[in-house]
C-alpha cells in the first residue's frame, strides 16, 4: 500500500501570475429557487493554495473497473476549506470531513486516486472540462446537477446571514435582509444565490476579510456556508458571531466529470453507502464536533 503524498512548494518559487490569481473566488451557479433543499464553503484560497498539494494512492489489489478514456487514476480536486478539507499548521496533513470521507470511501472502492488541492473555481472547471476528474465537496445546486456524475452526499451544508453575537438584527426572510449592509464573497455561491434574489452585497476577492469587516461593523450581516464561515471565523480570532437566518440548505458531493464511467460512479456510490452504513461518515463528522445533519 502506498502512502498518500504531500507536495506543497515555497512560496519563493511561485511565479509572480500565480500570485495574480489570488484574487480568483470560487466557480459559482448559484440557484434560482426561493424553496430550501430538502437534505440528501467557501473561503478564499491562500496564496499557499495557489500551487496545488498533490497526494495519491493506489491499492495492491486493483478491480477491474473502468476509469474513462482509457486512464488507471482517477484525479479529485478540491480546495483549502475547513472543516472540509485543510491543512493542518502542525503536522502539514490534509485533514477534514470531507477528505477522510472521501479517503475511506476510496480504500473501500479500491480505486487508484490523485488528490490535487487548488483553488476552486480551478478545482470546479477542471471537473467540468477534464475526463476523469471528480471535485469535492461541490454544492449540488439545480443548476449543477445536470452538468456532472454525483457521488454523495458527503455532507449537508447551509448558507446563513452571520451577524454579531450583540447584535439586536432579527431576520425571518430573505426580505428582511435586504436594509442591512451583507458582506459577500466574489463568484461565492450563496452571494450569487442572494444577488439572484436582487439583493446587492458588499463583495470582497477574500472571504477571509469578512469576519474583520463584520467585527469592526463595516458590514452589518455576513451571507456564508456554515459550518465553513463559523470555522473560518474561529481561526481568525473572531468568535463573537451568530447565526440570524439560514436561507438555504444543499448537499454537498463528489462532482464527477461525465467521461467517468458509470460503473465507476456506482462503485463509489456503493462505498460511500456503506461508509454511512458502518457509522465511519459520522464518526468523522464528530470527530470535528459539527453536526450537519438534520
Amino acid at each position: 500500500m502506498i502512502k498518500p503524498k504531500y507536495f506543497i512548494p515555497s512560496l519563493w518559487f511561485v511565479p509572480p501570475i500565480l500570485l495574480m490569481l489570488s484574487s480568483c473566488g470560487k466557480d459559482s451557479m448559484p440557484p434560482t429557487d426561493n424553496a430550501l433543499v430538502p437534505p440528501i464553503l467557501k473561503s478564499s484560497a491562500t496564496l499557499s493554495s495557489l500551487v496545488p498539494a498533490v497526494f495519491s494512492r493506489s491499492w495492491a489489489k486493483q478491480p477491474e473497473v473502468s476509469m474513462g478514456h482509457g486512464t488507471d487514476k482517477l484525479i479529485l480536486t478540491t480546495e483549502e476549506l475547513g472543516p472540509f478539507n485543510y491543512t493542518d499548521p502542525q503536522t502539514k496533513k490534509v485533514i477534514g470531513i470531507a477528505i477522510e470521507i472521501v479517503e475511506e470511501l476510496m480504500k473501500k472502492a479500491q480505486v487508484n486516486y490523485q488528490v490535487q488541492m487548488m483553488p476552486w473555481a480551478r478545482a470546479y472547471k477542471q471537473a467540468l472540462e477534464d475526463p476523469n476528474v471528480c471535485a469535492f465537496a461541490t454544492y449540488k445546486t439545480p443548476e449543477r446537477t445536470p452538468l456532472f456524475k454525483w457521488v454523495g452526499p458527503l455532507l449537508v451544508a447551509k448558507w446563513s446571514f452571520y451577524a454579531l453575537s450583540d447584535s439586536n438584527i432579527v431576520i425571518h426572510s430573505i426580505d428582511d435582509a435586504r436594509k442591512y449592509t451583507i458582506g459577500g464573497y466574489l463568484a461565492d455561491a450563496p452571494t450569487g444565490y442572494l444577488e439572484g434574489q436582487g439583493l446587492v452585497l458588499d463583495k470582497v476577492a477574500d472571504n477571509n476579510l469578512n469576519p474583520k469587516k463584520l467585527q469592526s461593523g463595516r458590514i452589518q450581516l455576513w451571507a456564508t456556508g456554515d459550518p465553513a464561515g463559523p470555522f473560518m471565523a474561529n481561526l481568525l480570532g473572531v468568535k463573537n458571531i451568530k447565526s440570524v437566518y439560514t436561507f438555504y440548505k444543499v448537499e454537498m458531493g463528489i462532482s464527477c466529470n461525465q467521461g467517468v464511467s458509470d460503473e465507476l460512479i456506482a462503485k463509489l456510490q456503493a462505498a460511500l453507502n456503506s461508509v454511512e452504513e458502518e457509522g465511519i461518515a459520522e464518526k468523522i463528522r464528530q470527530k470535528y464536533s459539527t453536526s450537519l445533519r438534520w
